[in-house]
């Protein structure tokens, strides 16, 4: 049998044995054995070389962002104009119905 193998083995007999440290033995072989995995993994993601973008992507890239930034604050400036102009016509709809209820009124006291 492989020595990991051994432990484990060794590790579910104490806890079929209803020892108390068994469940926190098969606990740290547990966790002993993905620790060992996430290293052995992080171990070949550093050792694969970083591709980097060519400058020409990446000025590219640089120079398109400018420019959705730019289009960007020039919606927002555009939004905040048509809210204003939505804030005035809402007032103005007020205004224009107090004057007709004020018509409808007073047509109706004068007949």
């Amino acid at each position: 049998m492989a020595p990991e193998t051994t432990g484990a083995v060794e590790a579910l007999a104490a806890v079929r044995d209803s020892e108390p440290e068994g469940a926190l033995a098969v606990a740290s072989r547990i966790g002993s054995e993905i620790a060992k995995s996430l290293l052995t993994h992080l171990q070949q993601l550093g050792s694969r070389p970083v591709a980097a973008l060519p400058d020409r992507t990446a000025e590219t890239l640089t120079a398109e962002l400018a420019e959705v930034r730019s289009e960007n604050a020039t919606l927002q400036e555009k939004m905040r104009l048509l809210e204003a102009e939505l804030v005035r016509l809402r007032k103005d709809r007020r205004d224009l119905e107090a004057y007709l209820v004020d018509k409808i009124n007073a047509l109706r006291s004068s007949g």
